[in-house]
């Protein structure tokens, strides 16, 4: 690579972690740190989530699949984009009582399930974010590696370092100022590489016409309908994260959220086409390399010099916008919902920010031992991101939209589901049935949830002590918010 294009990745590095120190320099408070909500504007929301959404998979991931298995994968990305239409719909208008008074998911579960609701969110909530954060730092390292030189260990140290500096310091303050330049960056940077690559292989028509035809057919979305499915399935079913509770919460009212969300759904899945296309460009062209080099051999061979340095820097913005936003709300649920949630004195203690920064810290530590000794990441996330989805993604979600269960049903559900996963991964189940795990737990959970839930309210286990605490504390909520409200009027607005 050219000293110039060297340069231009040094100066992007160097201004974003500029960026994110200066951004996060005034944070004081936990609730500024977690999700600082009513802050940002519908342009730097949109801007977060998108840049977000778009991680390592969504680009690398997608390319490497298009190019070994074919389109089936991509396919599935595209309809599940519209998990964040949904969210706009359905979701963002549910959320107006928690915006302003919960600083994470767990605080949300513990409206409905009490403490073993925070726990539960916390805990498989902290996985599942620590997954997507290990991820990214690997294929920031793969990055470094295969395009600047460096090694491996050394690339995913820098990334990391990086990440966990304006991260722990900054929090979401930080992690919003990055992402809207990082969304500069890789909405220009990604379209770019794919014109590229295309052009490299013959131009478009060459593409789908010199393409195996395996690769181009989607037929295996009906023929293997038990292995494809059950992802769509969980795009569009559990359409709740960490990362997306955290957005909801950071929100300035319904309205913002509503647009935001929405807005993604129109333009994420250009990224999964780019992705596409580059994957395709590379069987055309180059089908004797490994799946696992597609864009880095892309970038090396077909993208001219003086644009690399522009195309890996929208690379390092795709990994570390996605990265940052996990790591970040990883280390808050670790400390919010886990570790000090009985401890907690409210969202304005001092005391929690030390803590959120502290976890923040360690568990960048361990997303970057997790992708140094852990050669298979991909199926590891798959594996972590199976516990959220097979207990708490079900229940969090009917019950932002509505739904009452009892304290019981949850907890029985979140086991049976999270044991079911367990089981999987012990037997190696995937490998014998084609199935992966989430979906037996995610199934188990749901079935639970609802049926011991009609079962306790028909024969009084769902007591009325247990109704009046759910309506106690939604009240509580609504009350707290109408304080916050009366104290804004009465508070003088600063000159200037």
């Amino acid at each position: 690579m050219s000293v110039f294009d060297c340069l231009v990745v040094v100066l992007y590095l160097a201004g974003t972690l500029a960026l994110g120190i200066w951004s996060g320099r005034k944070v004081w408070t936990i609730r500024e740190f977690a999700v600082d909500p009513g802050r940002f504007s519908t342009v730097a929301l949109y801007a977060t989530i998108f840049a977000t959404y778009i991680g390592g998979w969504s680009t690398i991931g997608i390319a490497e699949k298009t190019f070994s298995t074919g389109i089936v994968m991509s396919v599935i990305s595209i309809i599940g984009s519209l998990d964040l239409l949904l969210i706009g719909i359905f979701v963002a208008p549910k959320m107006g009582k928690f915006l302003g008074n919960a600083i994470s998911p767990g605080e949300v579960a513990g409206l409905f399930w009490g403490r073993s609701g925070v726990v539960m969110t916390g805990v498989t909530g902290m996985l599942y974010s620590l997954a997507g954060a290990a991820v990214q730092v690997s294929a920031i390292g793969r990055i470094f590696h295969y395009m600047m030189g460096v090694s491996f260990e050394l690339g995913a140290w820098i990334g990391f370092g990086m990440l966990v500096v304006y991260s722990a310091f900054g929090g979401i303050r930080a992690v919003v100022a990055t992402d809207k330049i990082q969304y500069a960056v890789l909405a220009f940077a990604i379209p770019l590489v794919t014109y590229f690559a295309v052009a490299g292989a013959g131009g478009l028509q060459t593409v789908f016409t010199a393409a195996p035809a395996g690769n181009i057919d989607i037929s295996p979305l009906w023929t293997e309908p038990f292995r494809y499915l059950p992802i769509l399935a969980s795009y569009l079913i559990c359409i709740i994260n960490p990362v997306w509770m955290q957005r909801l919460l950071m929100g300035r009212d319904i309205q913002q959220l509503q647009k935001t969300f929405c807005l993604g759904t129109l333009t994420v899945p250009l990224a999964y086409i780019c992705a596409t296309l580059i994957g395709l460009s590379a069987l055309v062209s180059s089908p004797a390399i490994e799946p696992s080099s597609v864009m880095a051999h892309t970038i090396n061979t077909i993208v001219p010099i003086g644009f690399k340095g522009i195309v890996i820097s929208g690379l390092l913005a795709v990994l570390m916008s996605t990265a940052d936003s996990y790591l970040n709300i990883a280390g808050v649920m670790l400390a919010c919902d886990v570790l000090f949630s009985k401890t907690a004195k409210g969202a304005g203690s001092r005391e929690m920010l030390r803590y959120s920064r502290l976890t923040t810290l360690g568990l960048g530590l361990l997303s970057l031992v997790v992708a140094l000794y852990f050669k298979d990441i991909i199926n590891i996330a798959l594996y972590f991101d199976g516990f959220w989805y097979s207990t708490v993604a079900v229940p969090i979600m009917v019950s932002i939209l509505g739904y009452r269960s009892t304290r019981h049903a949850f907890n029985w559900a979140s086991w049976v589901g999270g044991g079911t996963v367990a089981l999987w991964l012990i037997f190696d189940m995937e490998g014998k049935t084609g199935i992966y795990g989430f979906f037996p737990g995610m199934t188990l959970n749901a079935l639970l949830l609802f049926g011991l839930s009609a079962y306790g309210k028909r024969s009084g286990i769902f007591t009325r002590e247990e109704e009046e605490r759910i309506r106690k504390g939604m009240e509580a909520v609504d009350k707290l918010k109408k304080l916050q409200k009366k104290v804004s009027r009465k508070r003088p607005r600063a000159k200037g």
